[in-house]
């Protein structure tokens, strides 16, 4: 099956809660009093308001399953997994939580701590004995919408109402339609057992890095496997998380104490972690600037008329005769619409001509639509056409974006084998790599400079630090003899091309903490 067919059921469900939102955003009458029946006759199935009120704090031991779908190595599966076992502790009353976990993948392990307050997340790795943290603004969802507090939410909503009812899993539903932070809600409950079955919401917002990537969001959590536990509350066990009808993570309770005492570490973040809260409440996704090092110009030169322009992710910009070639479209649709404004700027006379995306890791193509708003060719491997199509054909209602508001068909330009952009100094040579693990990325090399950017083949500017399948590119570069001087990548600043072949030759691709 391949992408575009597996999109079609998350396309989908974003129709049907489309209609939901409207409906909901529609109306203004009270909640319904059927509504508020089905709601505690649920409550009731759970062991009863009281006993579910009685939950002030809870402490659970998780393990989870997570299903890397925006970075795996083929976007159609089977994904990459990262397995998790820890602990979390939730405060109810004030709906602070604080998750620990060791995370694990066929690449690394590392540690996380996760510590939300219902307005701020942070968020602190330990990698190789270093920890590092970082903050984002947040909807606080997670308890808000967790199986001890999703009722509470449902019967406190002004808009609650009852919806046609459906079958699931061949068992019929009582459904609740209401507007959580004006997001359009399902909530489906058992006809029978009256006890929750699923969670479904349209979503996207400027605080959530998923939809700023991909517009509307059809979020859908099925609860399973309802125990009794202690003191009369009968909890689900289980859950499973989808985004446009695919699998995210499912998450195994494996303990479970109401009323526990709170973590060693408390809910707040260390004050090493040295975060700016206000800065953190301030900030969005979709409008993280360009950075600007110590030099002042956010566009470094790394040869006559080819620039970096450095960030979490790398973009490099080469000035060819008939207009710019921007390789990689990384973050977001409000990113790159700010580097074609910095390059509108820079090179007022210049069209961008191409752009080139080298892998289809989610968060590196993102920043694509803003390049086909403005008729730019995309210059893709084949076989990530179908992911970069169903990018650019995802809905945007909520947010929208320039796409959104002028819809265009894009343009591609496959590259199966070498494909050359250009003539002269700044021409550009496009090579797929065809590796294992490099099997959905291209490279790019400038004969001129004898320059190569090597996708997300990288190597941190720290020797210390793993390199990812970059012994691929090594052999492909052998086999091509190409005459590579300087290597740059996705994460990489320009390097002398033999200290990268020197590192990659000395450092194991798998790495722990």
């Amino acid at each position: 099956m391949n992408t575009l067919d597996r999109a079609a059921p998350g396309r989908a469900v974003r129709s049907a809660l489309v209609g939901l939102f409207i409906l909901v955003a529609g109306a203004a009458r009270a909640a319904e009093p059927l509504a508020q029946v089905q709601v505690k006759a649920a409550m009731a199935a759970m062991g009863g308001r009281e006993r579910l009120l009685a939950i002030h704090s809870l402490r659970l031991d998780l393990r989870v399953v997570g299903y890397r779908v925006d970075d795996s190595e083929r976007a159609d599966g089977p994904d990459w997994l990262t397995v998790s076992t820890g602990q979390e502790w939730r405060d109810e009353a004030t709906g602070r939580y604080r998750l620990e976990t060791e995370d694990a993948s066929a690449q690394w392990t590392t540690l996380h701590v996760r510590i939300g307050d219902g307005q701020m997340v942070a968020d602190g790795g330990r990698w190789r004995g270093v920890w590092s943290w970082s903050g984002q603004p947040t909807l606080g969802d997670r308890l808000a919408l967790s199986p001890e507090r999703i009722l509470f939410t449902a019967e406190s909503a002004g808009d609650l109402r009852t919806a046609p009812d459906a079958v699931l899993f061949g068992k019929p539903q009582d459904v609740l339609a209401f507007s959580w932070k004006g997001f359009a809600t399902r909530l489906y409950l058992d006809k029978v057992l009256h006890l929750p079955t699923r969670l479904e919401m349209l979503r996207a917002s400027p605080l959530e890095r998923a939809s700023t990537m991909l517009g509307d969001i059809a979020w859908r959590t099925d609860f399973l496997v309802y125990k009794p536990q202690p003191g009369g509350v009968i909890y689900p066990f289980q859950w499973n998380l989808f985004r446009d009808g695919r699998a995210v993570s499912t998450t195994v309770v494996t303990r479970w104490d109401a009323n526990a005492s709170a973590p060693d570490g408390g809910y707040a973040p260390p004050a090493d972690a040295h975060l700016d809260r206000a800065a953190v409440l301030a900030s969005r996704y979709d409008a993280q600037p360009i950075p600007t090092p110590a030099g002042g110009d956010p566009l470094q030169s790394l040869g006559q008329d080819v620039w970096l322009i450095a960030g979490a992710w790398n973009v490099l910009v080469v000035k060819q005769p008939d207009g710019l070639v921007v390789i990689e479209c990384p973050q977001s649709s409000g990113y790159s619409e700010r580097v074609l404004a910095l390059l509108t700027q820079r090179f007022p006379d210049q069209r961008v001509k191409a752009v080139v995306s080298t892998t289809d890791s989610l968060w590196h193509i993102a920043g694509v639509r803003p390049y086909v708003a403005r008729g730019a060719p995309i210059y893709a491997l084949d076989l990530n056409v179908p992911r970069l199509r169903t990018l650019i054909a995802n809905r945007r209602t909520l947010v929208p974006d320039e796409l959104a508001k002028r819809p265009r068909p894009p343009i591609f330009r496959p590259v199966i084998d070498r494909l050359d952009i250009g003539t002269g100094p700044t021409r550009i040579e496009l090579y797929p790599i065809r590796g294992h693990g490099d099997e959905r990325m291209m490279m790019a090399f400038l004969p001129s400079l004898g320059l190569l950017y090597g996708s997300s083949n990288d190597l941190s500017a720290e020797p210390a630090q793993p390199t990812f399948n970059a012994f691929e590119i090594v052999a492909r570069v052998e086999d091509l003899k190409l005459p590579v001087r300087d290597y740059v990548a996705i994460h990489t600043p320009k390097i002398p091309w033999p200290k990268f072949r020197a590192v990659v030759a000395e450092q194991p691709v798998l790495s722990g903490t």
